[in-house]
């Protein structure tokens, strides 16, 4: 139904254009790949805890500054580490015919390169889950017959060491796109920075924000918001983004030049 609706609009801004070519994309790939109901639901969820707890510990000295903690915290809550990230691909496929006309022409810019960040996010968990389940295959058993082994999954990715994911990370062979996320994270946060000083934009998050609840855009408007008022309130907001995306390019170097038996032995697990 709501590709139905994807189709059904011509937009004629080319940022609703690219916007709606990003959300045919993303729909085709979830729908090809992922399920709510999927019994790697819960795998998917023990992954994302996993990689929060590795961007909190290694980014702990910004998320304690005064200054720079809200806006780490929309970063790795909103950017780099969604929760509600099928909530918010959802509603803005449903609700596209709406958008366009509802958010300023700006801000579809934004949105499509939210989504195509969204979609690689997904693809990339979804390879290292891939690549998690054959490190374990022979270790993962359910404990009755009626237990899917991807709960046993799940299981044992919440325990997961440093040196099993950094092996697993590793054998997924996929540094470009890694650094692409990291880039296309620093891109979306300098947009938003650099349309927080507009009075224009902010005005019209506010008072839309009624109508965003009545049309079900509450998780989308709420991502905007966060993300316009944190970084308003911190300022300068390029000189955290070059320190996060320096130090996850650094680690990404890091992960990819040691040997994987080497990394195996790093027995350290994550601070859930």
């Amino acid at each position: 139904m709501s590709k139905h609706k994807l189709l059904g609009v011509k937009p004629k801004s080319g940022e609703a254009q690219r916007l709606q070519q990003s959300l045919l994309d993303y729909h085709h790939y979830r729908h090809e790949h992922r399920s709510p109901q999927s019994d790697r639901t819960q795998a998917v969820a023990a992954l994302q805890a996993v990689q929060m707890a590795r961007l909190t510990e290694t980014h702990k000295d910004l998320i304690e500054s005064p200054r720079y903690h809200e806006a780490l915290v929309f970063l790795l809550n909103d950017l780099y580490a969604p929760k509600n990230l099928m909530q918010r691909d959802a509603d803005l496929e449903r609700i596209f015919p709406k958008i366009v006309k509802l958010l300023p022409q700006k801000l579809l810019g934004v949105m499509a390169d939210l989504t195509d960040l969204n979609m690689l996010t997904q693809q990339l968990d979804d390879r290292l889950l891939d690549a998690l389940a054959e490190d374990f295959a022979a270790l993962i058993k359910p404990t009755t017959d009626s237990e899917p082994r991807e709960t046993g999954l799940a299981a044992r990715i919440a325990g997961l060491s440093q040196g099993e994911y950094a092996a697993a990370f590793r054998r997924c062979d996929n540094k470009d796109a890694r650094q692409r996320q990291i880039q296309l994270t620093r891109t979306l946060g300098l947009e938003l920075e650099r349309y927080v000083t507009s009075r224009s934009i902010l005005f019209a998050l506010q008072i839309s924000e009624g109508a965003a609840e009545m049309a079900g855009l509450a998780e989308l408007h709420g991502f905007l918001m966060r993300g316009f008022t944190a970084f308003r309130n911190m300022g300068g907001v390029a000189e955290l983004l070059d320190i996060v995306s320096n130090r996850e390019s650094a680690l990404l170097e890091h992960l990819y030049s040691h040997d994987a038996e080497t990394l195996r032995h790093m027995e350290k697990p994550f601070k859930l």
